[in-house]
């Protein structure tokens, strides 16, 4: 395999890291914090994971942070509607027009989506005006 491939490659595999990183920071650390942080804490460990972890990427940093606050805020509203039998989902989608619980948990991760990746986004912004 030539140099350049190798080193291409490397790179990638170090930028999918990265991004893993930022990702799973935000899953792990607001599904941890759940029970004494606010609701927004997502958008703190987006921020966090931005400004630690972004060094290098020139891209995907939101799609990062969408993919960490879905994962979590998809996985707490599906771990919630269990616990009561999906009885609050089917209410709270009677109320966007009759999506079901389905539809309820699927919104509720695709707004966890929006605010971890605009911490990542907004972390990766001040790492790149404070440290250059």
């Amino acid at each position: 395999m030539p140099d350049h491939m190798e080193k291409n490659n490397a790179f990638n595999l170090k930028q999918g890291l990265l991004l893993a990183a930022i990702a799973l920071l935000i899953a792990v650390g607001g599904w941890f914090t759940a029970p004494f942080l606010p609701w927004w804490r997502l958008l703190l460990f987006g921020l966090l994971g931005g400004l630690l972890f972004a060094g290098g990427l020139k891209k995907w940093v939101f799609a990062a942070g969408f993919a960490g606050g879905m994962l979590l805020w998809g996985l707490h509203a599906s771990y919630l509607s269990d616990l009561n039998g999906g009885i609050l989902g089917n209410r709270i989608g009677g109320l966007f027009g009759g999506i079901g619980a389905m539809g309820a948990i699927a919104l509720t991760a695709i707004f966890g989506g929006l605010y971890g990746g605009l911490g990542a986004w907004l972390g990766k912004l001040l790492r790149v005006a404070f440290l250059k």
